[in-house]
């Protein structure tokens, strides 16, 4: 059967839901608003911490990068201690000594593997043969010591450069990326550094993928490109004004959407799957009327699940989970072994890691039936 595939704009009372469904764990709990400033960058320390979010390790203390300054003015990879808020730059990128091998300016931060490493990509450094300035970037491994791994160094030939959108991990333990300028690429890469590119753009396809890839539910990895695409309004030029792609963990390119302008154009961000199944996007132009830029859906028959706020924990600890039909008789099962959650609402809940709790996928039941879990949830010892 062939599945619905639609997109649409979300109105602003939509809106109101979604966001509502995705954050409503950071509102509940919480009766005052107090912001802290708890470091101000001064160049030495790092310089535009860039797009990518704060994540946190392992070991309780937050991870994120600067995209330059630092010892070389490259940018750093920093950790910030959440109880002391004391910041310490551990690695400083672009060493001169080794020519830059180890890449720089990193601007879309770091993502934390499943083995308790940070993974990321640089946008320059690494060959310097691919650009004698400034390099075509690399793919890399940071323990939470500092120790750097270089896992690949993009040439520029048929492999891309100038990776600008943050890694993803697959359910097969492998990385996915994209590289965002000309000639974008989806690529993968393992963590012992084994390199695949898994499809390389042509026009109409898209290019410029800036936003990153997402594993939906299907398995398959989907994500837009900033331009491309068969919109033909005057304002797209004769590039396009971007796609909403699907492409196969070996690469089978499908496009699924083309921006025609007055539905939105140039979309930035990447896309979220959230657990009503559709994915969700957004544009930074275009749209009718004020042509700012719009919210969108896209419908491709993906059923409901469940989604957790963090996918590994160790016994004991809480997670929190999102969805939809949840009740005071809901009970979660961690790959068979169950638990009691606490629900706070039709939404959200929260339940901790049971003992015995291993390694697989986590079930909730719910008015509407049994969802799973859109993730392996992954047990730590």
């Amino acid at each position: 059967m062939k599945r619905k595939l639609m997109l649409r704009r979300i109105s602003f009372a939509s809106m109101r839901i979604i966001v509502s469904v995705l954050f409503v764990a950071t509102a509940i709990g919480s009766l005052a608003e107090t912001f802290t400033t708890i470091v101000t960058f001064n160049g030495t320390n790092g310089r535009s911490p860039g797009y990518g979010p704060l994540v946190q390790g392992r070991d309780g203390n937050l991870y994120g990068t600067t995209e330059i300054g630092g010892l070389y003015d490259a940018g750093t990879l920093f950790q910030l201690n959440p109880v002391t808020d004391a910041l310490t730059t551990i690695y400083n990128f672009c060493n001169p000594q080794t020519n830059c091998a180890d890449g720089g300016s990193r601007a879309a931060g770091v993502i934390l593997g499943i083995d308790g490493s940070f993974y990321g990509t640089t946008m320059a450094g690494g060959d310097l043969n691919c650009d004698p300035q400034v390099g075509c970037g690399t793919v890399f491994k940071m323990t939470s010591k500092g120790v750097l791994t270089t896992l690949y160094t993009f040439t520029g030939n048929g492999d891309g450069f100038t990776p600008v959108a943050p890694l993803v991990q697959a359910t097969d333990g492998s990385f996915y990326g994209t590289t965002g300028q000309e000639s974008g690429t989806v690529f993968k890469v393992t963590p012992s550094g084994k390199f695949k590119t898994l499809h390389v753009f042509q026009y109409p396809e898209g290019n410029s993928l800036f936003g990153g890839l997402m594993q939906a539910t299907d398995g398959n990895f989907y994500g837009t490109s900033h331009i491309g695409g068969t919109g033909n309004d005057p304002h797209c030029s004769s590039n396009g004004c971007g796609t909403v792609f699907k492409v196969t963990p070996k690469g089978k390119l499908t496009t699924l959407y083309s921006f025609d302008f007055t539905d939105g154009a140039f979309p930035v961000a990447g896309l979220l799957q959230a657990s009503d199944g559709n994915l969700y996007g957004t544009t930074d132009g275009g749209g009718s009327g004020s042509y700012y830029g719009t919210i969108f859906s896209l419908d491709l028959g993906f059923g409901p699940f469940v989604q957790a706020t963090t996918y590994s924990g160790k016994v004991g600890a809480t997670v929190e989970f999102l969805g939809q039909g949840f009740i005071k008789s809901s009970m979660v099962s961690f790959n068979g072994t169950p638990a009691t959650p606490t629900v706070r609402s039709g939404t959200y809940l929260t339940v901790e890691v049971p003992a015995g709790a291993t390694t697989g996928p986590v079930t909730i039941t719910t008015s509407m039936g049994t969802l799973e879990s859109n993730k392996i949830f992954r047990v730590i010892p």
